[in-house]
């Protein structure tokens, strides 16, 4: 037998009562399971915000990667428009002359 089951054995006053030991462990259950209800709660909104944290982080990611390719792009294009205007512009040839001195003509 349990110690508290004893008691209200041995006690007059938890004789003529028995239902406050009831009460008693019941609560006693409840504060138990509350505690543990409690306790993954807490678990798994931590495994929910790593999740979140990540999913914030990959999005990030994204964004800025995007945010590079259209740079990248706005860049190339602001080059190739750039190129295109000058051999628009050009009447008869191209002179190009590298590190080494080599020239190469481009006739237009």
């Amino acid at each position: 037998m349990s110690r508290d089951i004893r008691r209200a054995v041995n006690s007059r006053r938890q004789c003529r009562r028995p239902e406050s030991l009831l009460e008693r462990q019941l609560s006693e259950a409840r504060g138990v399971a509350v505690s543990r209800l409690a306790t993954l709660l807490k678990t798994i909104s931590a495994h929910y915000d790593r999740l979140d944290s990540e999913r914030r982080g990959i999005v990030r990611s994204m964004q800025l990667m995007s945010m590079r390719r259209r740079r990248s792009h706005a860049r190339s294009a602001k080059r190739r428009h750039r190129i295109a205007s000058i051999l628009d512009n050009v009447k008869d040839a191209i002179l190009t002359v590298d590190d080494a001195g080599t020239s190469n003509v481009q006739p237009r």
